[in-house]
């Protein structure tokens, strides 16, 4: 969750991606766009480096693919503006700060990817990737 400075904002949805040597993790999606409408994890494909999307307009699926830790359980991913313009950012690294004390992780980087899909086809031109 999101914290605020007196509140949480609890994600309008979570997927489930898949599990590895490292556990569980959980793609929180936060949307103001009103556009997401579900997500499922996919398979990764080659290692990225650099975060991408790649829409997928004749069936309204964004393809999200990045670069994360393995103590990084619960990634987060904000989703904003309209058709004409879509915002999205990355957060692949936030704090788990549920964690009561520090814990050791090893330098390793997971390649994650994510099938979102919209309500509405999305044009690659009107998407901007951000990584937070």
């Amino acid at each position: 969750m999101l914290v605020g400075s007196c509140f949480m904002v609890k994600p309008s949805l979570a997927i489930q991606l898949n599990r590895n040597q490292f556990g569980d993790f959980t793609l929180l999606v936060y949307d103001s766009s009103s556009l997401v409408l579900a997500g499922m994890a996919a398979d990764a494909g080659e290692g990225v480096i650099e975060p991408r999307v790649i829409a997928g307009p004749a069936d309204s699926r964004l393809r999200l693919t990045w670069l994360g830790g393995a103590c990084s359980h619960r990634p987060t991913l904000t989703v904003q503006g309209d058709l004409e313009q879509l915002r999205l950012v990355l957060d692949p690294d936030p704090p788990d700060n549920w964690l009561p004390l520090p814990v050791s992780c090893p330098a390793v980087g997971l390649t994650f990817t994510v099938t979102v899909a919209l309500s509405e086809p999305v044009e690659q031109d009107a998407i901007e990737l951000e990584l937070s």
